[in-house]
C-alpha cells in the first residue's frame, strides 16, 4: 500500500516542478485554439473550484493558476492519477488583441479563455485593382 504523502507521477509526464518542500507545481493540459476572430485557451483543471481559480493578464502574459485541495483526507489512497497540489501555465500574447474584452468560463473543471483579435490580427481580403 502507498503512503498517503506521496503522489503518483504518470511516467510519460514530464510536468512535475518543485516549488516549496510540500507543494509541487503543475501544468495543466491545455489546447490552444484559433479563428479568424479569436484565440481559445481550454485548460483542464480537475478538481479545481472557480474559489481556487485565477487569471491574470500582465503586459503580454496570461498566467492561469488553480490548486486542487484534496478533499479526501481521512482515505488513504491505493492508486493516484490525478495530481494534487497547484496548477499554473503561463503564455505569451501576441500584440493587437483586445485585452479589455477577454472572457473566461469555467465548467466541470475545464477552463475556457477566449482572447478577441484585434484588428490588425483579424485576416482580410487583398482587393486587386486591374490596370
Amino acid at each position: 500500500m502507498m503512503k498517503q504523502d506521496k503522489m503518483v507521477k504518470r511516467q510519460d509526464s514530464g510536468d512535475l516542478q518543485p516549488r516549496e518542500q510540500h507543494e509541487r507545481l503543475y501544468n495543466p493540459r491545455v489546447d490552444v485554439l484559433e479563428n479568424s476572430e479569436e484565440y481559445l485557451v481550454v485548460a483542464d483543471l480537475p478538481g479545481v473550484t472557480q474559489n481556487n481559480l485565477q487569471i491574470d493578464v500582465e503586459k503580454d502574459l496570461l498566467t492561469i493558476e488553480g490548486q486542487m485541495l484534496d478533499t479526501q483526507e481521512s482515505w488513504i489512497p491505493a492508486a493516484l492519477e490525478v495530481h494534487r497540489g497547484t496548477y499554473r501555465r503561463e503564455f505569451r500574447l501576441p500584440r493587437g488583441l483586445e485585452v479589455d474584452k477577454i472572457k473566461a468560463e469555467f465548467n466541470h473543471g475545464v477552463l475556457s479563455v477566449h482572447l478577441p483579435k484585434g484588428a490588425k490580427l483579424k485576416p482580410r481580403k487583398i482587393a486587386i485593382s486591374i490596370d
